[in-house]
C-alpha cells in the first residue's frame, strides 16, 4: 500500500445495510488497496463515511451503509489518520500486556508461594518466586545455626545418656559388640 499517492475516485455502488462498495475506478486514479482503515469515503452527496480496507473491484465500509441504495454514484476517498484507531487499540493492547508482564515480574519477585505463574498467553512459565528462594534459604540458615549451637542435635554426652541400653539400627550393632567372632 503506497501511503498518500492520491485520491482514490470514480464511480460506485452500495446497497443500504451492507458494507461492500463496488467501484469503477476513474482513469489515472489510485488502486482500491490504498483503503486502508480510516480512510474516509464519500459517495454521491451523502457525509463520508470510514472505509476499512479495499481489495480489486470492492472497498469495504468499517460500518453498513445508512443511507439508500446508491447505483453509479461518484465517490471519492481522501486519506485520513489511516489506522489511528487501529494503532491506538493495539497501544493500548501493548500497554495492558506490559502492565500484566511487570506485574508478573513483580509477583516473581516478591511472592511467598512456591510457585508462581507469569507471563501471558500463550507464553506463561511456571517459576519459583525469589522471595520463597530467600525465605527457604534463611529457614536454613536458621537449621543450620540451631545445629551449630546445639538447639536441635544433642551432644555426644546427651544422646548417650538417652540410649543407653538401647541400639539404633539392626540387631547387627549388638550381635557384632558380643559376638566372640565380631570383634
Amino acid at each position: 500500500m503506497a501511503a498518500f499517492s492520491g485520491f482514490i475516485t470514480g464511480t460506485c455502488s452500495v446497497n443500504g445495510g451492507t458494507k461492500s462498495v463496488t467501484v469503477t475506478l476513474d482513469a489515472g486514479s489510485s488502486a482500491v488497496e490504498e483503503v486502508a482503515s480510516g480512510t474516509a469515503i464519500f459517495i454521491n452527496n451523502f457525509p463520508p463515511v470510514e472505509a476499512a480496507s479495499g481489495s480489486g473491484t470492492t472497498i469495504t465500509l468499517a460500518e453498513d451503509w445508512p443511507h439508500a441504495n446508491q447505483v453509479g454514484e461518484a465517490f471519492t476517498t481522501i486519506y485520513t489518520i489511516e489506522g489511528l484507531r487501529d494503532a491506538a487499540t493495539f497501544a493500548r493492547q501493548a500497554s495492558t500486556e506490559s502492565l500484566a508482564l511487570a506485574s508478573s515480574f513483580e509477583e516473581l519477585l516478591t511472592s511467598t508461594t512456591p510457585t508462581v505463574t507469569i507471563g501471558t498467553a500463550p507464553n506463561e512459565l511456571t517459576l519459583t518466586p525469589y522471595q520463597y528462594l530467600g525465605d527457604q534459604f534463611n529457614v536454613g540458615l536458621g537449621d543450620i545455626d540451631a545445629i551449630k549451637n546445639g538447639s536441635v542435635a544433642p551432644s555426644k554426652a546427651e544422646f548417650e545418656a538417652r540410649t543407653r541400653g538401647k541400639y539404633a539400627g539392626s540387631g547387627f550393632v549388638h550381635w557384632g559388640k558380643t559376638s566372640p567372632d565380631g570383634g
